[in-house]
């Protein structure tokens, strides 16, 4: 018998959990991503100590009949792509189909799901590497996701767990970048029996007001343009209300959430010294770039992306920035292509 076999999916599916769910925060992402993709307009969020013991997704989107709540389960099973070139235009957020068999190899899971108008739903409880106990069950429309013990069989991964503290506060940080990403979505937060995000569907000022705070909300300034390829539109705080961290710009990329330090500091450039050294703007900005000059497949989290040419994209977004703080007259419109510098020794 050779040394080389195939591993078993059960295997498969934890080490891919390795790389999708690195704590609570990214059980609570993944599952509230398919509450989105599902097409829900109301999504709770309920979680105990820190979401190790407990956390439950609850969603009024189109539900799931149990030949698909089934097949959910199976890894690389998804209704978002069909092929790989479906990939170069992908609007939903998940599309991997890694979430649900991931978290259920390292969890004690339920799902109760439902379509409109079905007479009975379905209920799916997984322990673990144990099958399916599929069976009938009652339920409104939509999905109700039950994690409980996450980490429970991998005990090197609960093991390097935060205080409850923290992992709570990774939590809060997740649902309030699903909540500004979809302000039309109602989110609400509660741990234990304190709620920590209630935020009813409203529109994109009014939300980063709601999760960034008032003095963000009363300093915004509306972001618009496009050229070169680029549209942009979103909002961000005059120099009045800064932070020492670039964490405050939720960022996204054909509405996507993404992690991008250069376009950060493309942002934080175009203020220039309007603000404090090591300081940047608060807001949302959402970026709109041809999806072929996008490859969104480059890690399980798909939160990081790789854009062509992003150096133009990044000389485009600071023109559009630096001509909207102009016009709030907040620093002076140079036209550096009407401009030379004379040498100190005369005009050439």
């Amino acid at each position: 018998m050779g040394t080389i076999q195939v591993l078993d999916d059960h295997t498969i599916n934890q080490i891919a959990a390795g790389e999708v769910i690195e704590r609570p925060a990214s059980v609570v992402k993944e599952l509230v991503e398919n509450s989105l993709d599902a097409g829900a307009k109301n999504i709770r969020i309920r979680v105990e100590e820190g979401g190790t013991s407990l956390i439950i997704v609850q969603d009024d989107g189109c539900g799931m009949d149990r030949e698909d709540a089934s097949l959910a389960f199976k890894k690389h099973s998804t209704s978002k792509i069909r092929s790989f070139d479906d990939l170069s235009a992908v609007n939903t957020s998940g599309f991997r189909g890694e979430a649900l068999p991931s978290i259920a190899s390292v969890s004690r899971l339920r799902i109760t799901t439902a379509e409109k108008g079905s007479k009975v739903g379905t209920r799916i409880t997984i322990e673990g590497n144990e099958g399916l106990k599929v069976e009938d069950h009652a339920a409104p429309q939509g999905t109700t996701i039950e994690v409980a013990d996450l980490f429970f069989n991998t005990p090197a991964r609960s093991k390097h767990l935060k205080r409850v503290s923290t992992e709570l506060k990774h939590i809060v940080k997740a649902v309030t970048i699903e909540a500004i990403r979809r302000p039309d979505v109602g989110f609400n937060l509660v741990h234990g029996e304190r709620k920590l995000i209630d935020a009813p569907s409203s529109d994109l000022k009014t939300r980063i007001g709601v999760l960034l705070g008032r003095d963000a909300a009363k300093e915004l300034i509306e972001i618009e343009g496009e050229g070169n390829g680029l549209k942009v539109h979103g909002y961000l705080t005059r120099p009045a209300v800064s932070r020492k961290t670039m964490l405050s710009i939720y960022l996204h990329i054909n509405g996507r959430p993404v992690q991008a330090r250069n376009i950060c500091y493309s942002i934080r450039g175009a203020y220039g010294s309007l603000l404090h050294e090591g300081h940047f703007p608060i807001g949302a900005l959402f970026l709109e770039i041809p999806a072929q000059d996008v490859d969104v497949n480059v890690h399980p989290a798909k939160t990081i992306v790789r854009i062509a040419q992003e150096e133009r994209v990044n000389q485009e977004l600071r023109r559009i920035l630096k001509d909207i703080l102009a016009e709030q007259a907040l620093i002076s419109h140079v036209n550096l292509d009407d401009t030379r510098t004379d040498s100190i020794f005369g005009t050439p």
